[in-house]
C-alpha cells in the first residue's frame, strides 16, 4: 500500500469555518465532482498536519463569512497561506445579498494573485462552478484526465435548455420512468433485507458508503463488515477495514469512552458521511459498557448509549479469540490520513475503547493481532478506526 504523494499531484486547500460546514462541503463535492483535487482538514487534523498541507498545496481557496473572520485557526491558515506565497488564493465571499463586506482586521486581500468571488448564503452551486471554471490558475489542480474528456466549448444556456426540454416530455413518459423506478427500490430494498438477515453462510456484508480508494473523483466506495454476532433479528458488524485514521481523543488528558472525541467523531462525522437516512433507520442506539480493563486497575467512566462504537478488550476476546482474527488492513484513505501499518503484510493496529495503563492510554491490536492492554497514548494519531454497530430490520 503507497501513502499519497503530494509532490506530484497538485491540489487544493479548501479553508472554511466548522460553522459553514454544510455550504463548503457543497462546494468541496462539486470540486471533487468537477475533477479537482481538493484537501480540507475537517477541523479534525492535527496543527502539523495542516501546516504541511498549506505548505505544499499549489492553490488556497477560502470562503469568507463572519464566522470565518472570527475564528483564530481559520485565520492563522489564511496568513500560513499568504506567507508561504501560494501561487494562488480564491477568496468566495458568502453573504445573504451576495455582495462585498468589510474586512476583517487581517483579512486585507492580495492585489497580485487573489481571486475574489460573492455568492449568497443559499448557494447557486452551479453558477459558482461555473465562475470557478474561469479561474486558469485552478486547472493546475484538476484531473488530467478529466479535463481531456471535458469539453470547455459547452454553453450553459444550451444545457438549460436541454433542461428545460427534458421538463416539457409527455407527462405519460415521466409516470412510466417514476414506476419503474419505485419497482426498482422496492426490489433493491428486499435483497439488502435478505443479504443481511438470511444468507447466514456470508462472509461479508455491505452497508454504507465512505472514501476507501483516496480516490476523491470517483466518490465514496461500499463499507464490508464483518458479522460478530447475531441476537434475534439484529446483528453486530465490525468494519473489514481500517476506515479512517484517528485520535482517540484530541487532547493529551484523562479521558474515557465517554468522554472521548472520537466517539462524539464515529456518532457524528462518520455516522452522518457513512449512512444514508434509510440505513440509520436500521442502525440501533445500544448501551455500551464500560467494560474493565482486565490487566490494569484504570477507572473506565460510565456506560454509554450509542449508535457507532468501538469494540472493548473483552468485546475483542469474546467475538474475536484467536490473533489471526484480529488482523485488519488499513484503506489507501486511512493510509493517506496516517495509519501506522506492517509494511510486510500490509496490516494495522487498531484502537479499542478500553482504556489502557492509565487514563491517558487506550488499548490497541497490534498489526500481528496481538492485544495491546497497555495501549498508546490517547493522542497518536497514527491508529485505525475499525467501527462496529449493531443492525436491525425495524430500526431503533
Amino acid at each position: 500500500m503507497t501513502r499519497h504523494d503530494d509532490s506530484t499531484k497538485k491540489y487544493i486547500f479548501f479553508s472554511y469555518s466548522p460553522k459553514n460546514e454544510k455550504q463548503a462541503r457543497e462546494i468541496i463535492d462539486s470540486l471533487k465532482k468537477d475533477g479537482y483535487l481538493v484537501w480540507f482538514d475537517g477541523h479534525r487534523q492535527d496543527e502539523e498536519t495542516t501546516k504541511e498541507r498549506l505548505e505544499h498545496c499549489e492553490s488556497f481557496i477560502y470562503l469568507m463569512t463572519p464566522e470565518y473572520c472570527e475564528s483564530n485557526k481559520c485565520v492563522e491558515e489564511l496568513n500560513l497561506a499568504k506567507r508561504n506565497d501560494t501561487k494562488h488564493i480564491l477568496s468566495i465571499h458568502m453573504s445573504e445579498d451576495g455582495k462585498a463586506r468589510p474586512y476583517a482586521s487581517g483579512m486585507k486581500p492580495l492585489v497580485d494573485h487573489e481571486h475574489t468571488l460573492f455568492v449568497k448564503n443559499d448557494l447557486d452551486i452551479r453558477n459558482l462552478m461555473t465562475e470557478i471554471h474561469e479561474i486558469p490558475q485552478l486547472e493546475e489542480c484538476r484531473n488530467r484526465e478529466w479535463k481531456a474528456s471535458y469539453s470547455p466549448s459547452e454553453d450553459i444556456s444550451s444545457i438549460k435548455a436541454g433542461a428545460e426540454d427534458k421538463q416539457k416530455r409527455n407527462k405519460y413518459l415521466r409516470i412510466l420512468i417514476y414506476a419503474c423506478f419505485v419497482v426498482f427500490v422496492i426490489a433493491f430494498v428486499g435483497l439488502l433485507i435478505r443479504t443481511l438477515f438470511f444468507l447466514e453462510d456470508q462472509e461479508y456484508i455491505v452497508f454504507g458508503h465512505y472514501e476507501q480508494d483516496n480516490d476523491m473523483n470517483n466518490g465514496s466506495e461500499p463499507i464490508e463488515w464483518q458479522l460478530l454476532a447475531q441476537e434475534e433479528d439484529r446483528k453486530l458488524l465490525i468494519s473489514r477495514y481500517a476506515l479512517d485514521c484517528v485520535m482517540y481523543n484530541e487532547s493529551y488528558k484523562d479521558a474515557t469512552w465517554e468522554t472521548c472525541t472520537m466517539r462524539e467523531w464515529l456518532n457524528g462525522y462518520f455516522y452522518d458521511e457513512a449512512f444514508s437516512d434509510e440505513e440509520k433507520s436500521m442502525i440501533v442506539r445500544v448501551k455500551v459498557t464500560a467494560d474493565a480493563n482486565p490487566d490494569y486497575a484504570t477507572e473506565m467512566g460510565n456506560n454509554t448509549r450509542d449508535r457507532v462504537f468501538i469494540l472493548s478488550i473483552l468485546e475483542a476476546q469474546d467475538y474475536l479469540p484467536k490473533d489471526s482474527g484480529r488482523i485488519c488492513q488499513p484503506t489507501a484513505y486511512a493510509d493517506f490520513e496516517g495509519v501506522k501499518y506492517s509494511g510486510r503484510n500490509n496490516t494495522c493496529w487498531w484502537w479499542l475503547r478500553s482504556c489502557g495503563g492509565s487514563s491517558r492510554r487506550a488499548a490497541e491490536i497490534c498489526f500481528d493481532g496481538t492485544m495491546d492492554t497497555l495501549g498508546k497514548y490517547i493522542n497518536n494519531d497514527h491508529i485505525g478506526v475499525r467501527p462496529a454497530i449493531w443492525i436491525t430490520m425495524d430500526g431503533e
